[in-house]
């Protein structure tokens, strides 16, 4: 089974519908879109299982509006990359950017536009210190 950003290929599945989705979600329409649109035939039970678990990994949001319960996501699927990346560089590089960008193109040759962006990227995180003017 695959791993989205430290997801579930279910989970990550079900976090498309809250990233696409503007506003909050109720219960009913996500076991619509599950079982409807996704083919899946869960239990309720199931889809809340999920739920349950995308809320515990801090990914979605839950509310109660009277006797309904709703969802958004908590995180971007863009932020979500970003702190999964950030994790992976401080457990498997010791937090260095430098090593990691050293392993990852130890053997892949860079094409120039992908250096250019990457000195373009590199130059943007520079403080910008008028103070030496």
């Amino acid at each position: 089974m695959n791993s989205y950003y430290g997801l579930s290929e279910i989970e990550y599945e079900l976090m498309q519908l809250f990233w696409q989705s503007d506003k909050e979600l109720f219960f009913a329409e996500i076991v619509r879109y599950c079982n409807e649109q996704k083919g899946h035939d869960w239990a309720q039970t199931t889809i809340h299982t999920y739920l349950s678990r995308l809320i515990q990994k801090n990914v979605l949001t839950s509310s109660r509006k009277g006797y309904k319960r709703s969802y958004k996501a908590k995180v971007s699927e863009e932020e979500l990359s970003g702190i999964w990346a950030n994790k992976f560089i401080e457990t498997s590089y010791g937090n260095s950017v430098t090593k990691f960008l050293v392993s990852f193109t130890k053997k892949t040759k860079l094409s120039k536009e992908e250096i250019d962006h990457l000195h373009q990227f590199l130059d943007e995180q520079l403080p910008n210190d008028d103070s030496s003017i």
